[in-house]
């Protein structure tokens, strides 16, 4: 498997969910942190939450209904910014921050990887201020329960 910092822009893209997570699962956290603060930064970020609708699982969310503003930092590069969506079954997910949020939450781009692939302790990230989170807590915490990780 190609190395995540290796991978162009187009080759990124054309990968499919399951080897996507485990070329983000794979690297190491210098890569990663390399990699967030590189040309090929907006098409992790983007593959990630364009597929966030597709892993939703509706029969977690019970009768939810929120609004989550989801922020990732990064040194020298501007922030990323994108509102998820949870309703009537479905979520969506769409670039920026629209409307009142449940929950805002805020981590670097490493967290963010580990936080979306289920490999970080989320708990301690927030402990140690990795995550910072505004609103809803019982939301943040459960928000990850919501969407399933592709694994081969």
């Amino acid at each position: 498997m190609p190395s995540l910092k290796d991978l162009t822009h187009d080759e990124l893209t054309a990968l499919g969910p399951v080897e996507f997570v485990e070329l983000l699962t794979s690297a190491s956290d210098r890569e990663v942190a390399d990699v967030m603060a590189g040309p090929t930064r907006m098409s992790v970020i983007d593959s990630i939450f364009e597929h966030m609708p597709r892993m939703f699982r509706s029969d977690r969310a019970r009768d939810l209904r929120a609004t989550t503003h989801w922020t990732i930092t990064g040194k020298g590069v501007p922030d990323d910014d994108w509102t998820v969506r949870v309703g009537d079954g479905q979520a969506s997910a769409a670039r920026g921050h629209d409307g009142d949020a449940a929950v805002s939450l805020s981590m670097g781009p490493v967290e963010f990887i580990k936080l979306i692939t289920k490999t970080g302790n989320p708990v301690m990230m927030v402990m140690m201020g990795k995550i910072k989170i505004k609103g809803d807590m019982s939301l943040a915490a459960n928000i990850g329960s919501l969407f399933d990780v592709p694994r081969a």
